[in-house]
Parts: structure tokens; C-alpha cells; sequence
């Protein structure tokens, strides 16, 4: 059976008594005044101030979570107990895999281990600094996918230690890594772990995703729903698979005392069944149980508890921070483990002042020193609503407390590691800082009948000298005088109303900051909105159907462009896709657009940084038909004079027309025609000039580039990238699509000028003969 000194000794929160073979023996002996008060009054002090003392783990831990994962080679292993967060420890590096978009390696793979014993539950999960939604397993392989903005880019697959075969997907995608391959031998059974998939998306991921996983507790057994013990429910300690998640802090208490099991090793004092009074337990864990009202009039459990459990922290350390969550203590009575929970128990022996022995050391502190005295508590403790960090709690002060302390403020600072619970916060500041206000402690020896009391036994004393009427006091110590069965006792003032709450007790506290970066809303391009208009010649005749798309002006800071998308709206085939500079407001689109036909058209913006833009909506409009059209008259010209190429030269041809009609003409077609020698090729190449280069290595062939030029009144030029030809034996024809001349606007003559180069592997001597064929154009 552990003893005090290897278990619990030590530890703020635990009374001891000197009860047992050796210690009798030299009490025996060696009682004295000087002896008993400092045994006594180094133990008799407020649950605050023990709440308040150092101890080797909780002086250099605060409240809240660590944020990033750790190599779990240089971590112990870990458990969760009630709810916690953990970022949990990395048992295999990130791993990447698959193609999405294009992009190799589009897929990032973490594997995460969270908890060392089975059965913890995810509850929630934080990825990148905000709480996310899960959706149900899709079916991918990759578990449950991530809502929201994560949609698509994020999943998270949990397993409680329950698993009896390696995962498949970590299997399929990496068992054939040529480094640490994933093999059917990596179970992971009896550990939690988590894997977290996320697609390539650089606007949602500039870094490494972090994540963050809240889990539900270990299972633990509670005797109180164990038949056999005295409980009523189907718990056996015997059996684990019958335990129950508990948020309850003296169940988490109760089973590190008898000892957890994390592997094929138990952690904890192994205290057995016996040694642990029911009675006691059952009192105790009914009162964290018991129901508390919140400020917003909600019904809650008085007292709950999360921590994260390292397997080399200290049980009675890891105790002693659950044991903060609910004001609770401990006695260890000759090797029986004993709890108190909140204000003292009903007292079980009442004395008078003629009770007290009058030969014995008595002793009697009305105030604690400066150092033990307080009027105002403030505490920290790991806010789920802040991702579980260190928040703190209002400061709770008591005005009448101060004015009694020379208006001095004097204050405690709770670090209250194990309750992420705000309203229960409230509570404990509020009645640790009542009971601290209870100074009264006394040191008094009583006659034998008061031998069997122990540590955290409450007694009621009647005494005229201190002007009690059974007044309850607790007992904090005992030290029994084997020579004359007379027992000494250490008692200090108590008041269970001190533990009294309601919830307009509580204080209204600031929202927590907002988690994550604030979601922005997609900029849109305003006042975004498209009419029909033309292009109009110099005569301000509507010669070209058009689109005006205009919208309002915006600064231009960081946006880079406007981008505009034209649509036909029959078959939503694309037509034109625009980028303008932000500064303009509209613009006129002509390409690609016919008369008479309905467009759908929209716009986006274009930042320069990676700030979410959004699409306008599609807006129609049809294009307008009050364009002049085409005669059927037609003009066709003369021939262009014969001339000859000689090997690689150049033929300038002019071919010139006139018109007695004022009206403008357009040019439907340019024929240009080879008579005699071998075929020819036309090569459209370039943006003025259809020569084609370089020359085509080919022996024996001529190749022939045109270039067209429109002179005297043209405004526009339409130059075709494409061309017809027919082919027969003498005679070669290419045909190329009209090419305009605007603005003509009287009689006269308009020139088409075209120049011809060979290219030939010898002389040849070839005749061209051309003609300008015209449409004339009415109004």
C-alpha cells in the first residue's frame, strides 16, 4: 500500500496525520507545545492559500493548450481527462502524394497521435486558429471533410485505439515510399490517433495547416454506477469496456488513485479498493454532480474538469490540479485516501470548553499573516473559446474585505491548469475567497472519546471564552498521545454558506476575441451593367454591332485589372474574354458579335494580392441589328498587269478602281491567280506581313507570301489570318475573306496595293494576275 511520502506527500491539498506505529511512538515521546504547533499550523491554513502554493509541476505550468505538435520520440506519452485540446505528437513525418489541378504532390498528410489510452472521443476540431465543422465520411478515403471555406481542401479521419487493422489510405497511398513506407503492422490498437488530409490551395494554406483536436476523455470507472459496490449500474472495475466518459473531477481522482492503465503499464498510487472509502468518495463525487446555476440561468454540474496527462507528471500533482477544479482536499489516514469537496461536512463530534484540557499545549491564531490574506482573486484558466489558451477570469474583490485591509488590494492569482470552464471559474474565485476570509484556527487537546476523528472531519464547539455556539470547525490534522489516549487537534474555522452561488452572482465577462482571421466578403464589381451600341464610320454611320460594358469606377491600390467575359447566351459558348485596365469604367466589345443575337456578359476583379474577388452575375443583352449592310451591286476590277518572279524576287502590283457612286464600298475579296509552272503555296503569317519565314527547306517548289495594304480614306483594317485556295493543273486561286476600306464618302479611287515574294530553289518565271472585287455599301 502507497504511503503518504510516496504518493501524495507534498502535495497542497492533502492533510496527513501523524497517526501510526512509528510516528505514535515518538509523539510519545517527544510531545511538546513548540512540537504540536508546528506540525499543526504548518498544515491549518485556507483552501486558498493551498490552492496558492508552489508545488514541482505547477510552478512552471500555466492554463492552456499547447499549440503545435511535438516529435512524439522526445515526448511521454499522453491522456486526456474530461474535455481538452491537444495538437497531439507526430509519429511519422508529413507526407504528400496524388495530382489534383495538375499539381504533383497536391495532397499533405498529417498523422497525428492525441491520446495513449483508448477510447477518448473527438468532439470538435480547430484548423489554422478557428473551430471548423466536420461533415460526414464522403467516401474518398480521407474520412470526414472539413465545411465551410475548407470544403473540398480538408479531412480529418480519427481512430479511438479501438482499430484492429492498419488505415487503407495510408496504406494505398504511402505504402510504397521508398523511406518509411506504411505497412499492414502499423495499427496503432490501443492509441488515438488522428490522420488530417489537405489539398494544395494557397490561398487558404500559405503555411503548414495546424490543427487542433478536443477530444472526450478516457473512459473511467465510476463506482457510483457499479451494483456490486454499493452503486447502481453495470460499471465494473474488472471490466474497462464498461467505463464511461466523466468530466467528473473525484472520478478522474478515484482512478489515479487506483491506478491507470496507458500500455502495458498503470500510472497512478495503486491504491487498492479498500483503502478507499466509498462512503467518502461517493460524497464527494455528488458534490461536483450537484447542480449549479449560471448567469444566463442555465442549470450546470457545480464542479468539472479537462487535462491533458503526461505519464511523467507526478499523480499527485495531476490530483492536486484536479482537486483545484472543485476546492477539494485529502486525507491520507494511515494509508486510507479520503476526500472533501467545496464547504465543511455536518460536524460528527461537538465540544465544549470544559472539553478541553486545561494540561495540554492549546494555541490560538484570530489572523493569518499578510502573506495568507487576501481580498480579491483573480484566476487563469484554458478558455475552449479562445482554442483552450490561458484566459483570464474577471477579478473577483469584495469591497468590505478590502476597507478591512487598509484599502489595500491584495490578491490572489489562481492558475486554475485543469477547468476550461469560465462559470465555474467564477465560482471557485468566489468561494475561495470567502473561505480565506475565515481566519479563526485553533490548536486544542481532547479527552480520549475524541480519538477516532480524522482530518477533514468537521467538529461543532459551544465555548463562552470565544463566544461560540457550535461553531464548525474542520479538522486539519490530528496527533494522538498513545501514553494517555488524549488527541490533539488542529481546527480552522469553516462555513458551508461560504459555498453558497447563485447566478446573479456571476460576473458579465468580455467576449472572447474572435477566432481565426476575419472572413472578408468577396469584393464584386458594382454597378456592373452592359447595352447594346456600334461602332460608327466617319460619316457617323453604325457600321460594326457592339457591346458598351460598363461599370462603376474603383480605386486601383490593388487591383491589377477588370476582367470581362462574353458568352452567347443560346449555348454559353465563349466569345471574348477582356482585361482592362481598373482605372477605366466601360469599354466596347465588338469581336466576335452579330447582329441581332443575345450575349451574356460579366466581370470580376483582379487584385494584385490574394484577397477573395467575386463574379458579378451574368448579364444579357442582345446586339444591336441598325447596322448598313451590303449591296447586291458588285465592282470587280481590272487585272493587275502580268509580271514575272525570277528566283527569290518581288513583284509590286497595283490594282486601282473607280466609282461614280458617293456611297463607300468594302472590298468582299482580293484574288490573286498563278498561271502556268508548278503549284504554289499562300502562307498567312505575322501580323502585317503574310511572308512566311523561314523559308521551308523543300527543293524544286516556289512559295509565295501576300501582303495587303489598304490606302486613301481607310480607317480600320481587317487583315485574315486564314485563306481558301482550288488547285488545278495551270492555274492556282486563293481567295481571302474581305478586307475593308471605311469612310470613303465621294467619287474617286481607292488602291489596293499588293506585293508578291518569291521564294523558289531556281528561276522560274511565273504570271499573276489579280482582281479587286467590291460590294458597295448602302446607308
Amino acid at each position: 500500500m502507497p504511503q503518504v511520502g510516496a504518493f501524495l506527500a507534498g502535495a497542497v491539498g492533502i492533510s496527513a496525520t501523524t497517526v501510526g506505529a512509528a510516528t505514535a511512538a515518538s509523539a510519545a515521546f517527544t510531545f511538546g507545545a513548540s512540537f504540536v504547533g508546528k506540525l499543526i499550523f504548518s498544515i491549518a491554513v485556507s483552501e486558498l492559500s493551498k490552492a496558492l502554493a508552489p508545488h514541482p509541476r505547477a510552478a512552471t505550468t500555466h492554463a492552456g493548450v499547447q499549440g503545435q505538435s511535438t516529435a512524439s520520440e522526445d515526448a511521454p506519452e499522453d491522456f486526456m481527462l474530461g474535455r481538452f485540446m491537444t495538437p497531439g505528437w507526430i509519429s511519422t513525418p508529413d507526407r504528400d502524394h496524388g495530382t489534383a489541378g495538375g499539381v504533383p504532390n497536391a495532397y499533405h498528410t498529417q498523422v497525428r497521435e492525441l491520446c495513449g489510452v483508448p477510447g477518448a472521443q473527438l468532439t470538435r476540431v480547430a484548423l489554422n486558429g478557428e473551430w471548423v465543422t466536420l461533415g460526414p465520411d464522403d467516401g474518398s478515403g480521407y474520412g470526414q471533410p472539413v465545411q465551410g471555406k475548407y470544403a473540398g481542401y480538408a479531412w480529418i479521419k480519427y481512430y479511438d485505439g479501438s482499430q484492429t487493422v492498419a488505415d487503407p489510405m495510408l496504406l494505398t497511398k504511402y505504402g510504397g515510399a521508398a523511406e518509411r513506407p506504411w505497412t499492414n503492422t502499423m495499427i496503432g490498437h490501443g492509441l488515438c490517433y488522428a490522420i488530417a488530409t489537405f489539398r494544395i490551395n494557397r490561398d487558404l494554406f500559405s503555411t503548414v495547416p495546424q490543427v487542433l483536436y478536443e477530444l472526450q476523455g478516457i473512459p473511467l470507472y465510476d463506482p457510483r454506477s457499479d451494483s456490486t459496490v454499493g452503486g447502481t449500474g453495470a460499471q465494473r472495475w474488472s471490466d474497462s469496456t464498461t467505463w464511461a466518459a466523466t468530466d467528473n473531477p473525484m472520478v478522474m481522482c478515484y482512478n489515479i488513485a487506483r491506478g491507470i492503465t496507458v500500455g502495458t503499464e498503470v500510472w497512478g498510487g495503486e491504491y487498492s479498493a479498500d483503502d478507499l472509502p466509498l462512503a467518502d468518495w461517493f460524497t464527494a463525487m455528488n458534490a461536483c454532480d450537484a447542480t449549479a446555476t449560471n448567469g444566463g440561468g442555465s442549470p450546470e454540474p457545480m464542479f468539472r474538469a479537462g487535462y491533458m496527462v503526461s505519464v511523467d507528471m507526478q499523480p499527485a500533482d495531476v490530483m492536486e490540479a484536479l482537486a483545484a477544479t472543485c476546492s477539494a482536499e485529502f486525507a491520507d489516514v494511515g494509508g486510507v485516501l479520503k476526500p472533501r469537496v467545496g464547504g465543511p461536512g455536518l460536524p460528527v463530534y461537538y465540544f465544549t470548553d470544559d472539553d478541553v484540557l486545561a494540561t495540554q499545549p492549546e494555541d490560538y491564531q484570530p489572523f493569518p499573516g499578510l502573506d495568507r490574506t487576501y481580498n480579491a482573486v483573480s484566476a487563469n484558466y484554458p478558455d475552449p473559446s479562445t482554442l483552450y489558451q490561458s484566459r483570464g477570469a474577471p477579478l473577483r474583490t469584495d469591497a468590505a474585505y478590502q476597507a478591512a485591509d487598509g484599502g489595500r488590494l491584495l490578491a490572489a492569482d489562481l492558475q486554475l491548469q485543469a477547468c476550461p470552464y469560465e462559470n465555474q471559474v467564477q465560482r471557485l474565485q468566489t468561494f475561495l475567497l470567502k473561505d480565506n476570509r475565515r481566519f479563526r484556527q485553533h490548536t486544542v487537546t481532547l479527552p480520549p472519546d475524541a480519538t477516532p476523528l480524522e482530518p477533514l472531519d468537521a467538529a461543532g464547539w459551544t465555548s463562552a471564552e470565544n463566544g461560540y455556539t457550535s461553531k464548525t470547525l474542520e479538522i486539519t490534522a490530528t496527533a494522538e498521545d498513545q501514553a494517555t489516549l488524549v488527541t490533539t487537534l488542529s481546527l480552522r474555522e469553516r462555513d458551508g454558506a461560504d459555498y453558497n452561488w447563485a447566478g446573479s452572482d456571476q460576473i458579465a465577462t468580455t467576449p472572447a476575441p474572435a477566432l481565426g482571421m476575419a472572413v472578408v466578403p468577396a469584393q464584386s464589381l458594382s454597378g456592373f451593367a452592359a447595352a447594346a451600341t456600334t461602332v460608327d464610320d466617319a460619316g457617323a454611320v453604325a457600321r460594326i454591332p457592339g457591346l458598351q460594358i460598363s461599370w462603376a469606377a474603383t480605386g486601383s491600390d490593388d487591383i491589377r485589372a477588370i476582367r470581362i467575359e462574353i458568352r452567347r447566351q443560346s449555348d454559353g459558348t465563349m466569345i471574348n474574354a477582356i482585361e482592362v485596365a481598373p482605372e477605366n469604367a466601360s469599354i466596347i466589345a465588338t469581336q466576335g458579335i452579330v447582329a441581332g443575337i443575345t450575349y451574356e456578359t460579366r466581370g470580376l476583379i483582379l487584385p494584385y494580392s490574394g484577397r477573395a474577388t467575386t463574379w458579378t452575375g451574368w448579364v444579357a443583352v442582345v446586339a444591336p441589328t441598325a447596322v448598313v449592310t451590303p449591296s447586291t451591286n458588285e465592282v470587280t476590277t481590272d487585272t493587275i498587269a502580268p509580271n514575272a518572279a525570277t528566283q527569290d524576287g518581288t513583284i509590286d502590283a497595283s490594282i486601282s478602281f473607280t466609282s461614280a457612286d458617293p456611297d463607300p464600298y468594302e472590298v468582299a475579296s482580293v484574288t490573286i491567280a498563278s498561271i502556268g509552272g508548278r503549284p504554289l503555296l499562300i502562307s498567312a503569317k505575322g501580323s502585317l506581313s503574310f511572308y512566311q519565314d523561314p523559308v521551308p527547306a523543300v527543293s524544286n517548289q516556289s512559295y509565295i507570301g501576300l501582303l495587303v495594304q489598304i490606302f486613301q480614306g481607310a480607317t480600320k483594317i481587317y487583315e485574315s489570318m486564314t485563306y481558301s485556295f482550288s488547285q488545278s493543273t495551270s492555274t492556282q486561286t486563293w481567295t481571302f475573306p474581305p478586307i475593308s476600306i471605311f469612310g470613303t464618302s465621294d467619287a474617286g479611287s481607292s488602291a489596293v496595293s499588293m506585293k508578291i515574294r518569291h521564294y523558289g530553289g531556281q528561276n522560274i518565271n511565273y504570271t499573276f494576275t489579280g482582281s479587286l472585287s467590291l460590294l458597295e455599301v448602302k446607308r
